[in-house]
């Protein structure tokens, strides 16, 4: 905070920083409105089911013993899509910044858009008739490279010249149709192969511990990162991470051969992708569609920790 109140002279209208532990918002909203109570500060959150570094739910925020809310004026919520694009767009103007970095400016971006159109922007401009406004950039995007083309897809990015080049032959396997990507399975279509039962019933079985049985020959592969796996997932599912599976296809692929393979991740795209190539070893794969972000967004019956369900619904331990 002594910093940014230094680099600007003290001319700042607007302070932006993600909500992890808080302890960025409430040293730095601490400093400048001691220096000017007007600073307006803007916390930002994370969107329930979207994973993002850092940063934290509305929900997980009442973990927190500091108390944020004293030194936060107005919370946006913001999702994994937005601040992977936004870091992005970081990136290609010369700031080689993370996801929680684009995460911070979306939701800067998305409480001056809504300030302009509630007509507010002039409450906030200085003497010159400008804002200037500050987001925190915290991380670098070298960790997360795969997870930029998982979670945007190919339209964020340079058309691959010769393309063909880089595939596999088609699929020749009889058992499995010649439709080169019919393989992505909708979300009610596959709670019926998976579970095959009501909805209020599955949500009791899992809330009781119970083992779930899956539809026959069915095999559920979550391809997300084991934290992520661990904080929920499809009851039943087994996980194991895409960057293992990708590198030796081929070697997994034997060991998948005699079920129905339905593979998740965050949004349906690594999914889509490790269906098609297992498919090509003879695998009977499928993608769900929209991932287990789209599952969450319906809620759809999946396995929580105990903490996440209301008291009374969780089974006392023996």
């Amino acid at each position: 905070a002594k910093q940014i109140w230094e680099q600007l002279n003290g001319n700042i209208q607007l302070f932006c920083a993600g909500l992890g532990t808080t302890g960025t918002m409430v040293g730095c909203s601490k400093f400048l409105k001691n220096k000017n109570k007007d600073i307006r500060t803007v916390g930002v959150i994370r969107t329930p089911n979207n994973p993002i570094p850092g940063v934290r739910t509305k929900g997980l925020l009442n973990m927190i013993a500091f108390n944020w809310k004293n030194y936060t004026d107005y919370v946006e919520e913001v999702g994994t899509k937005d601040s992977f694009e936004k870091s992005l767009e970081l990136i290609r103007h010369g700031l080689v910044v993370g996801p929680s970095s684009g995460f911070n400016l979306s939701g800067l971006l998305k409480h001056l858009k809504s300030l302009k159109k509630q007509n507010q922007l002039k409450e906030l401009k200085n003497e010159e008739g400008k804002i200037n406004a500050v987001f925190i950039c915290c991380d670098s995007p070298f960790p997360y490279l795969d997870d930029y083309f998982g979670y945007l897809g190919d339209s964020f990015f340079p058309k691959i010249e010769n393309e063909g080049l880089l595939l596999d032959k088609p699929v020749t396997k009889k058992h499995i149709s010649n439709d080169y990507y019919d393989y992505e399975v909708s979300l009610e279509k596959a709670y019926d192969i998976i579970y095959g039962k009501e909805k209020d019933i599955l949500w009791n079985e899992i809330k009781k511990g119970e083992k779930i049985k899956l539809g026959d020959n069915i095999s559920l592969i979550d391809i997300r990162k084991k934290s992520q796996f661990r904080h929920f997932h499809l009851a039943g599912s087994s996980n194991m991470e895409f960057s293992k599976i990708i590198k030796d296809v081929k070697k997994y692929a034997k060991n998948m051969i005699k079920n129905k393979i339905i593979f998740i991740c965050n949004l349906g795209i690594k999914s889509n992708t490790l269906a098609r190539l297992l498919r090509k070893e003879g695998v009977e794969a499928y993608s769900l569609r929209g991932g287990i972000t789209e599952w969450s967004n319906l809620d759809l019956p999946r396995w929580k920790p105990e903490i996440c369900f209301n008291k009374k619904d969780v089974r006392k331990k023996k």
